[in-house]
């Protein structure tokens, strides 16, 4: 009986632990997201200063260069809010496990509780009926 709860309680502690694992990590992408985003917006924000003065100044060449480092930074911003994106997600779905795939392509994720749902565009959980499965 005592080794019956020994190992019951090494599998529990074994699972416990690799949902905080997937948990930590998630979170730690999360993170590196938010500071990427934060660099990309202050260098399109600095890149758009430098072609305004530019453009005061009269340098075509500068604004130019400005206006190319403007573009630059912007997809720079959009690439991490993306990473965001995909971060926050990653956070949301470590518990939870890919079961199948819909009609149109989109992954079907079961809950802990074996709730069937699929991911809107934003995040959102959009939960199957009962009877679909």
């Amino acid at each position: 009986m005592k080794s019956f709860l020994a190992v019951l309680m090494c599998l529990f502690v074994a699972t416990s632990f690799s949902y905080a694992q997937g948990k930590k990590e998630a979170a730690k992408d999360m993170k590196e997201a938010k500071k990427d985003m934060k660099d990309a917006k202050k260098e399109a924000k600095d890149a758009a200063k430098d072609m305004k003065e530019a453009k005061k100044e009269g340098d075509k060449a500068a604004a130019k260069e400005a206006k190319k480092e403007m573009k630059e930074a912007k997809a720079d911003a959009k690439e991490a809010k993306k990473d965001m994106k995909d971060a926050k997600k990653d956070m949301k779905d470590a518990k939870d496990k890919v079961v199948g795939k819909t009609a149109d392509g989109k992954d079907i994720y079961e809950g802990p509780k074996g709730g069937r749902y699929t991911l809107s565009a934003t995040g959102k959980k959009n939960y199957l009926p009962k009877d679909a499965k």
